[in-house]
């Protein structure tokens, strides 16, 4: 783990994380915002959250005497339906050890099994036309009733739609890897069933892109593979030994590559003189039309064989 310190700009505050290597990497050698921004708003949400819970642990306190009861009420409500709730670490209660209930609230908040996020994807799919058309919060309601039925387990709203948005931001970071050119491919467990259901849409294939820097970029044909060909990598890709000092060649990616742009190359050639064609052959046409209908005029017709003469050359 190493620490990092991240600045919010809204609350004009610095804070301190403890982030793994990876993510350290990343933030600081990738430029990743969009981590360093999850990492941020997580990191207040737990901290807030850590200071509604100390307060409502003091709640039955005999020294408790300077806290108002409205504001413990707030406390607990927002202490309850947090949805960060399952990153919490333990320290909150090891302060407390009467309060067992409290520690035994903490391990029911952890329901995310690989079968409960698979059955969340799945439902998200089965009300994918509901969330498009209809209120979230209601449809929400439907998939974490759902969940609680199979898994009789205690599934907030909040929690699905935070679990679920953060199995689409991974998504989007693998995707992107994954699209990279002298990239090993990254393999993700939900990748196939976030790719079934988010493929299409907008947000992930835009049609067309618009920055400063770049201008307007149409995305004629999207680019990231189907399931088939992800399931062909997954079979055949060979993991490089640890230690291997041995670089990787894409000579095959370049060779590809070069035989794309020539191809592309040959068919606006052809493209070319394909019109070119055409041009000829209305002129061909248009000057026929009026040589018979000026064949009576010989003034016109000795203008029309210059005219005509020059466009051919």
């Amino acid at each position: 783990m190493k620490e990092l310190s991240l600045f919010d700009n809204e609350e004009n505050l610095t804070y301190t994380l403890e982030v793994s290597d990876d993510e350290f990497d990343k933030i600081i050698n990738e430029n990743d915002l969009a981590l360093a921004t999850t990492l941020l708003e997580k990191h207040k949400e737990k901290t807030n959250l850590l200071a509604a819970f100390k307060i409502v642990l003091s709640k039955n306190s005999p020294n408790n005497t300077t806290c108002p009861n409205k504001e413990l009420d707030q406390a607990e409500d927002q202490a309850s339906s947090s949805h960060v709730v399952e990153d919490l670490n333990d320290e909150v209660f090891h302060n407390n050890n009467n309060d067992v209930a409290s520690t035994e609230t903490l391990k029911e908040s952890r329901p995310w099994t690989f079968e409960s996020t698979k059955y969340l994807i799945q439902l998200c799919e089965k009300y994918d036309e509901d969330f498009q058309r209809g209120v979230k919060r209601f449809v929400w309601n439907k998939v974490s009733r759902e969940l609680e039925e199979k898994f009789n387990q205690k599934y907030s709203p909040q929690q699905c739609d935070t679990k679920f948005k953060g199995l689409k931001n991974m998504y989007k970071q693998v995707k992107k890897h994954n699209e990279q050119s002298g990239k090993s491919f990254k393999a993700w467990e939900y990748f196939k069933l976030m790719h079934k259901l988010l493929y299409s849409k907008p947000e992930i294939n835009a049609i067309a892109t618009c920055s400063s820097k770049s201008g307007l970029i149409i995305n004629r044909t999207p680019q990231t593979p189907t399931s088939d060909e992800i399931d062909e990598r997954l079979d055949t890709e060979e993991p490089i030994p640890s230690g291997s000092k041995t670089t990787p060649t894409y000579k095959s990616s370049f060779m590809r590559k070069r035989k794309n742009i020539e191809n592309a190359v040959e068919r606006r050639h052809k493209e070319k003189l394909e019109r070119q064609d055409r041009y000829l052959a209305i002129l061909d046409r248009l000057a026929t039309a009026v040589e018979n209908s000026t064949s009576n005029d010989p003034n016109k017709q000795t203008y029309l064989n210059h005219v005509w003469k020059k466009t051919k050359n």
